[in-house]
């Protein structure tokens, strides 16, 4: 009895409607683990970064994938550590130097303040010292320090998860790679072997897109800082490039780290005030902000996924707003993803060939 229904062959309705099944499966388990998505994608994407650097140590030095992935990992967050850390001692600096330009403008207020009155005119900002105090003490109030503690916490926490996924990633993907595959019924072996590597060029188009993204943002916020005067050229190209990674949030406090600087430095080269160089350059670096997200990412990434910019700008907006930033970071490949196996789904349920005949199967990476 138990042979016969080992032997008896499904129906194609009955296959398709397993695969519908599997599907939604599928869909309801991601749903369920969204808030792990994110940092699981965040992580096989750092692991694909830096496999090609284990290959070359594998294969060029001859030395064995566990050590080389060892190697390759810690190298990765030494580098990680000393970039921070080199740039520790001038954010103090420049922390000193602006609490002591803040205590200057609050003297210059009150004696303004105490002139008026003299002479007989009211005028608001008397109260700063108290105002101050009140802030303060909003700040020390022990519900706000501890939202900011279970905040940083759990921030430090998803961080350590991340990592360490990524050397997971990195040292077990390949054995990772065939577990998935031999979870698909051996009838769907071949589709399963071809949706895996356009699923495979999706997420390596998308990374590309996003690295001439943040090298083009990069390269537009010097150059806009030189024309202009700003010091740092260099050092703003490469934060703004950093920065560019986080969709729209980046670029926004890019405009504000932009415009203290220019507030409290001035320019080179423009006979400007410091005030008013800040608004120049907080316009400039707000133009930028707008073309990077409203024009620049959509185009890139749009032409290399095959999407129209504007559903990735409705994508990005919609995820940051609803599911915050590591959803909007994430959120364009998904949507190329779930059109690949959408596409692939209703073409079964219809009857319809869903790989073209010409379609050769190859090993996803």
């Amino acid at each position: 009895m138990g042979n016969q229904i080992k032997n008896q062959q499904w129906s194609p309705q009955g296959r398709y409607l397993a695969l519908v099944i599997v599907f939604i499966l599928v869909g309801w388990f991601i749903f369920y683990i969204r808030e792990l998505l994110g940092p699981l994608i965040i992580a096989a994407l750092l692991a694909y970064v830096l496999y090609p650097a284990v290959n070359f140590l594998h294969l060029r030095a001859r030395i064995q994938r566990r050590a080389a992935v060892v190697v390759v990992y810690f190298s990765f967050l030494v580098i990680l550590v000393a970039i921070p850390a080199s740039l520790a001692p001038l954010i103090f600096r420049q922390a000193d130097v602006l609490g002591e330009q803040l205590h200057d403008l609050q003297v210059v207020i009150q004696d303004i303040v105490a002139e008026a009155d003299n002479l007989g005119i009211s005028l608001p900002g008397g109260d700063i010292p108290i105002d101050v105090e009140n802030i303060l003490g909003t700040l020390l109030d022990p519900q706000e320090l501890f939202g900011v503690l279970q905040t940083t916490t759990e921030n430090i926490i998803w961080i350590v998860v991340i990592f360490i996924t990524t050397y997971y990633f990195m040292l077990d993907w390949a054995k990772m790679k065939s577990w998935i595959f031999r979870l698909v019924p051996e009838s769907f072996q071949e589709d399963a072997t071809i949706l895996a590597g356009e699923l495979r060029d999706i997420w390596r188009m998308y990374l590309r897109g996003q690295l001439l993204a943040m090298s083009i943002i990069g390269l537009l916020s010097g150059i806009g800082a030189a024309a202009i005067g700003l010091p740092g050229v260099f050092v703003f190209g490469l934060v703004a490039a950093i920065l560019g990674v986080m969709p729209s949030i980046g670029s926004s406090v890019m405009v504000g780290i932009a415009f203290i600087v220019a507030l409290f430095s001035g320019s080179s080269y423009l006979p400007l005030t410091n005030f008013w160089f800040a608004v120049v350059t907080g316009l400039l670096f707000a133009s930028i902000h707008t073309l990077e997200n409203y024009w620049l990412r959509p185009r890139i990434l749009g032409r290399g996924l095959h999407l129209h910019p504007a559903l990735v700008l409705l994508g990005v907006v919609g995820a940051l707003t609803l599911a915050g930033v590591v959803m909007a970071l994430i959120i364009v490949p998904i949507i190329s993803t779930v059109e690949v196996l959408g596409k692939y789904l209703l073409r079964r349920i219809a009857g319809v060939d869903p790989i073209p005949p010409d379609a050769v199967p190859e090993p996803g990476d």
